[in-house]
C-alpha cells in the first residue's frame, strides 16, 4: 500500500467514527393559565389585537411618528449591526470545518546534529517555499457545537430586532398620549384660568360697589395666579415629549419634517383607547413574543457551547501536509532536485489539563442554567404584566366614567356657585372651593383618559408579535 492510499484510507476512518458530545438541547416550557382572568368578560366577537396595534387609535399623526421612528432610529441600526455581527461570526465558526492553505517562504540557518552527523554538521542554510494545509477532522463536535450556537445567535439577535420593533413602537405611542394628555392639561388650564378671572373681575366690580373687601380681591387673584403659573411649566412638558418624539426617530426636534413639526403643535384630544381586545391564550402569545424566543434562542446556544467545551475532553487529529521546494542555495529552489513534500497525521490530547478543561465545562452548564431560569421567569413575568395591564384597562375605563360624571356635576356647581355670590346668598370661599375642585376633577379627567390608552398601549405591547422583514441567513 503506497503512502497516497494511505492516506484516503487514514481520513475516511475518521470521518467514519465522528461523534458529537454534549448535551443535545431540548426546548424548555412554561407552564401558563389557559386563558386571561382580567378579561374573561370579553365578547366572543370582539377584535383581536392587531401587530400594528397604534393604527386603531385612528390617530394619523401617531401613525406617521410611528413609521418614521421604526424606519430611521438609530437603535434599530445599532440593533442590525449586532445581527450582522453574528452572521459574520456564524462565518468564522464555519470556515472551522474547512482545510487551511498557507503559502510559506522560509530561510534558516541551523547547526548539523552530530547525532545525525558523527563528522559533524557544520552550518546548514535553508530556503524553503511551498505550500503548508492542514485538516482537522470534527471527531467528537466541537466544530459542529460552535456552528449550532453561533446559528443560535444569529435567530437571537434577529429577535432582538423585532423586539427593539415592538418596543419602539410602544414607547413612541406611550409619549405621543403624554404630550396629547398635556395638551388636554394645558386647555384645561386656560379654561379654568378664564373661569377664575371672571370670578376676580366679579369680586373686583363688588368691591368698587362695597360688597367685597380686598382679602376677598387678594385671595381670588392668588387662585387665578396659581392657575395661571401652571401653564408655562405644562407648556415645556409638551415641548420636552415633542423632542422626545423627535430623538427617538434619530433627529433633532428642527429636523423632523415641517408637517410632522406641525401636526404634533397643533393641540389634538387624547386618542380614544379602543374596547379591550380578544387576546390569544397566554402560553401562544409567549411563543410569538421575540424577547421570549430571543432567551430562549440564547438557552440554545448556551447548550451548545457546553458541548464545545465537553469536546475538548477527547482527543483531536490534525492532518498536514506541505509541498513545495528546498535547496540549501535560494536560486536552487527551482531546479528539480529541490521539490519536496511531506504529510502526515498529528495527535494531541490534553491528558494533563482535564481540570481546567472540566471547570469550563461546568462554567457553561451553570451560564445554561442561568439562561434557563431567565427565560421561564421571563415568561412568567410576560403573562404577570399582560394580567396587569389588562386589569388596569378595565379599572381605568371604569374610573374614567366617574371621574367624567364628577367634573360635569362640578362644572355646574361652579356656575350655580358664582350667580349665587353674584345674588349674595353665598360667600366667596364657596365659589373659590368649587372652581378648585373643577380644576383638580378635570386635571385627574385628563390624566385618566391617557392612563387609559397608554394601558391599551402597554397591553399591546405586552401581546404582539413584532414584525422586522429581514432575509433569513443562509450558508
Amino acid at each position: 500500500m503506497n503512502d497516497r492510499v494511505f492516506a484516503v484510507l487514514f481520513v475516511a476512518a475518521l470521518s467514519s467514527c465522528r461523534t458529537v458530545v454534549g448535551p443535545d438541547y431540548e426546548r424548555p416550557s412554561i407552564e401558563l393559565p389557559d386563558s386571561w382572568a382580567a378579561i374573561d368578560d370579553v365578547p366572543e366577537d370582539a377584535a383581536a389585537m392587531p401587530d400594528e396595534w397604534w393604527l386603531a387609535l385612528g390617530d394619523p399623526a401617531l401613525d406617521r411618528i410611528v413609521e418614521l421612528v421604526l424606519s430611521d432610529s438609530p437603535s434599530l441600526e445599532e440593533s442590525f449591526a449586532r445581527w450582522e455581527e453574528s452572521l459574520a461570526v456564524r462565518g468564522i465558526a464555519a470556515a472551522d470545518r474547512l482545510p487551511t492553505a498557507d503559502l510559506r517562504y522560509e530561510r534558516r540557518r541551523d547547526s548539523g546534529s552530530e547525532a545525525f552527523f558523527p563528522a559533524g554538521g557544520g552550518i546548514q542554510d535553508t530556503y524553503t517555499l511551498g505550500l503548508d494545509a492542514s485538516f482537522e477532522p470534527d471527531l467528537f463536535g466541537r466544530i459542529r457545537r460552535t456552528i449550532e450556537a453561533a446559528d443560535a445567535d444569529i435567530e437571537a439577535r434577529r429577535a432582538d430586532l423585532e423586539d427593539l420593533w415592538r418596543v419602539l413602537a410602544a414607547d413612541t405611542a406611550a409619549t405621543y398620549v403624554d404630550l396629547r394628555t398635556i395638551d388636554a392639561q394645558l386647555e384645561l388650564a386656560r379654561a379654568n384660568l378664564a373661569i377664575q378671572e371672571e370670578t376676580l373681575a366679579l369680586v373686583k366690580a363688588q368691591q368698587v360697589s362695597g360688597l367685597a373687601d380686598q382679602l376677598s380681591v387678594d385671595r381670588a387673584q392668588a387662585d387665578a395666579s396659581e392657575t395661571e403659573a401652571r401653564i408655562p411649566q405644562l407648556e415645556a412638558d409638551a415641548r420636552g415629549r415633542a423632542r422626545r418624539l423627535a430623538v427617538l426617530a434619530g433627529r433633532t426636534y428642527p429636523e423632523l419634517p415641517v408637517d410632522l413639526r406641525e401636526a404634533l403643535e397643533q393641540p389634538r384630544v387624547i386618542p380614544a383607547a379602543p374596547p379591550l381586545p380578544s387576546l390569544a391564550p397566554p402560553a401562544e402569545i409567549a411563543e410569538r413574543r421575540p424577547d421570549l424566543r430571543r432567551l430562549e434562542r440564547d438557552l440554545a446556544a448556551q447548550t451548545a457551547r457546553i458541548g464545545a467545551a465537553v469536546a475538548d475532553l477527547y482527543p483531536s487529529v490534525t492532518l498536514f501536509g506541505f509541498a513545495g521546494v528546498s535547496a540549501p542555495e535560494q536560486d536552487q529552489l527551482f531546479e528539480s532536485l529541490s521539490r519536496t513534500w511531506g504529510f502526515g497525521p498529528r495527535f494531541t490530547w490534553n491528558v494533563f489539563d482535564r481540570r481546567r478543561i472540566k471547570n469550563r465545562v461546568s462554567v457553561e452548564e451553570a451560564r445554561a442554567d442561568q439562561a434557563r431560569a431567565r427565560f421561564e421567569r421571563a415568561g412568567l413575568e410576560a403573562w404577570d404584566k399582560g394580567e396587569d395591564f389588562a386589569l388596569r384597562y378595565a379599572n381605568e375605563e371604569t374610573r374614567l366614567a366617574r371621574l367624567r360624571t364628577a367634573a360635569e356635576s362640578s362644572a355646574r356647581a361652579v356656575e350655580l356657585a358664582r350667580e349665587q355670590y353674584a345674588a349674595g346668598l353665598v360667600d366667596l370661599q364657596v365659589v373659590l372651593d368649587t372652581q378648585r375642585v373643577l380644576l383638580g376633577l378635570s386635571e385627574q379627567f385628563a390624566a385618566s383618559q391617557g392612563a387609559l390608552t397608554k394601558n391599551w398601549i402597554a397591553l399591546g405591547r405586552a401581546t404582539s408579535a413584532g414584525r422586522l422583514a429581514i432575509e433569513s441567513p443562509s450558508g
